[in-house]
């Protein structure tokens, strides 16, 4: 399991695919960029080339003409490299937040988004949870199947992750064997049925599959009032949770017990929106 001591202070990087794929994208601008360029240089050329072999009475007027000619295409040609900018820098930003293997949010991305979850949820004074998940045995699996059965257990996951997330959830891989859920408005009882629930769809095995998968989980969570834990204290309550489940034999969901109540069981008293309320 990866050290989360500096998982908070770290920053990963795109990956090489994502690296080279901006910079083809950075290529692919440039080169329309040229060749608007070119393309205006021609039009020039051709109304002036028009121009020349015309009457002089009609010259002024063609000119007139040409002007409005070439700003209207130079307007146009202009819009049309304004679109594929944004279209470009859109899929950019997508490179740079997306995991490549699963599809989810990557840990980037996901540090970023605990931040503002966070302070939107002592703002607000609404509970929010942190799951913390790690495939159980994945070395195993990667050295007796192969890293192509490795990557397809991260997959499943993912899958079984991104089917029981609301849109107000946030799901990521963390690096390597580790997946982080973000829970908004849930308290650590509701976060610790739908861990259950994740574990279960995780654990689910079809006819002549070769292993079984399974996660285990750590919860931790915030509790309104008070400032509540930072991001770093957060995780590091999520980690301890998650190697409490991982000591009582994987497959299973661990809560830190914390004297804090920021960082521990809901109160019943609480009053809150139900996770129901949120659903797509």
């Amino acid at each position: 399991m990866d050290d989360l001591m500096g998982a908070f202070t770290s920053r990963g990087g795109p990956s090489s695919h994502s690296t080279g794929s901006a910079r083809l994208l950075y290529g692919l601008v440039g080169a329309a960029a040229g060749l608007t360029s070119a393309l205006s240089f021609l039009v020039v050329q051709a109304l002036l080339s028009s121009m020349a072999q015309r009457p002089r009475g009609l010259a002024r007027a063609d000119e007139l003409s040409a002007y409005l000619v070439y700003t209207a295409l130079l307007t146009v040609l202009v819009a049309l490299l304004g679109q594929h900018l944004g279209r470009q820098e859109d899929e950019l930003r997508r490179l740079t937040s997306i995991d490549d293997l699963t599809g989810l949010f990557n840990r980037r991305h996901v540090e970023a988004r605990l931040v503002q979850e966070l302070d939107r949820a002592r703002r607000y004074a609404y509970p929010f949870s942190l799951a913390l998940l790690d495939v159980d045995e994945l070395k195993l699996i990667n050295d007796s199947l192969g890293h192509r059965a490795g990557d397809e257990a991260l997959r499943r996951v993912a899958d079984a992750l991104a089917a029981h997330v609301r849109s107000a959830d946030l799901a990521a891989r963390f690096g390597g064997d580790e997946f982080v859920l973000l829970l908004p408005h849930t308290s650590v009882s509701e976060a610790e049925a739908l861990a259950h629930r994740v574990r279960r769809a995780v654990g689910v095995t079809a006819p002549g599959d070769p292993y079984r998968v399974t996660v285990s989980i750590g919860l931790a969570g915030f509790v309104p009032p008070g400032s509540g834990p930072s991001p770093r204290e957060l995780l590091d309550a999520a980690d301890r949770a998650l190697l409490r489940a991982k000591r009582e034999g994987r497959d299973g969901v661990g809560l830190e017990p914390d004297a804090r109540p920021s960082i521990s069981r809901m109160s019943r008293g609480h009053i809150q929106p139900p996770r129901t309320a949120l659903q797509d």
